[in-house]
């Protein structure tokens, strides 16, 4: 299988970790002593010091603990082990990746890629680091190299929604994402990205696909949210504020819950001083929280309470000085301006 050769140019150094010295090795027990996956993972390697499969794991624990030289020595062990897997070489150039050193990590790639060109995770790591540097195109080359060898392969359809929803290319990008789902029914970041443009174009299956994605992890506030803002933004008032109030007693201190239920209260239903009460309890949550000080003074404006609608923008503004909104409210308030915003003469 011949690949695309990426579209900028790399110069590269190849960086290998030296072995623990006894110093690491000390600080490595001190971690099996408190984490209890390294425990079992040190464990079973005690009877089998050579297997390469729980040398990739560990490096995945330490990685994921932040210990990044023990990481990489230990996905270095296990392809020393087992030189051809093309999983573990995706693994080390991923560490790279996470900490953003691309050119170490497209070697890595290429190491893998000379031996097994077929290596399909490595390829679609490649359409990463070109949809990172902003090479959609090259990207979608990559994916579609990709799903040759594998038509199957529903990372390849994600990534591929992805790269038509950074051009913008809403009905590809659903493609992509539907074809993902198919490929897996619990592909949840598909459901999401499906939820998100059919939202976008207020169509009902938004609500759906949101749903779907809850059955797969009923955890995510960020889809939960997403619940609320689709009946929000398609005038099912009732349903929002009812999702909304679930949330705040599942999700206390997320101040956007109370400041969106306070924009309803203050837009939607003109009910100014209920919706003050929300925004006290967004700013309780977030005393910088700017927007919330700037539409709490708008509501007491809009109530006659001049004396405490200025109090309102001026600590708007002291947080953020450059918030128009909030000025021009200050300048109506205290006459400057009228109520179109122009100077008064």
């Amino acid at each position: 299988m011949k690949f695309l050769k990426l579209f900028f140019g790399f110069s590269f150094v190849l960086f290998l970790l030296a072995s623990c010295s006894n110093d690491s090795k000390e600080s490595i027990e001190n971690y099996k002593t408190i984490d209890s996956v390294l425990i079992s993972i040190n464990n079973e390697l005690k009877e089998d010091v050579n297997n390469d499969s729980l040398y990739a794991l560990r490096a995945e624990r330490y990685f994921a603990l932040k210990e990044y030289e023990y990481a990489f020595n230990d996905i270095i062990r296990a392809i020393n082990l087992d030189s051809k897997n093309c999983e573990y070489h995706c693994t080390y150039s991923r560490f790279y990746l996470d900490l953003k050193k691309y050119n170490e990590g497209k070697q890595v790639l290429d190491n893998i890629l000379n031996v097994n060109q077929e290596c399909t995770c490595a390829v679609l790591i490649l359409a990463d680091i070109a949809f990172v540097y902003g090479d959609f195109n090259q990207s979608i080359k990559y994916i579609d190299e990709v799903l040759k060898v594998d038509m199957y392969n529903p990372d390849a359809y994600f990534k591929k929604g992805l790269n038509f929803l950074a051009v913008n290319d809403s009905n590809k990008a659903i493609s992509s994402f539907q074809t993902a789902v198919e490929q897996n029914p619990k592909f949840i970041e598909a459901y999401i990205n499906l939820g998100v443009l059919y939202a976008g174009k207020r169509n009902s299956l938004a609500e759906e696909y949101y749903k779907t994605a809850l059955e797969l992890d009923s955890t995510r506030f960020d889809v939960h949210y997403n619940i609320a803002m689709y009946y929000q933004e398609n005038e099912m008032i009732n349903e929002a504020l009812k999702k909304y109030t679930q949330l705040t007693k599942k999700y206390p201190n997320k101040k956007e819950l109370y400041f969106n239920m306070g924009y309803i209260h203050l837009v939607k239903l003109k009910l100014y001083r209920e919706a003050i009460n929300y925004f006290n309890q967004a700013i309780a949550v977030d005393p910088n929280y700017f927007e919330a000080y700037f539409n709490k003074g708008y509501c007491l404006e809009l109530l006659g309470d001049i004396m405490n609608a200025e109090e309102e923008y001026e600590k708007c503004l002291e947080i953020k000085p450059d918030y128009t909104p909030a000025a021009l409210g200050l300048g109506r308030v205290r006459g400057e301006l009228d109520i179109n915003n122009q100077p008064v003469k």
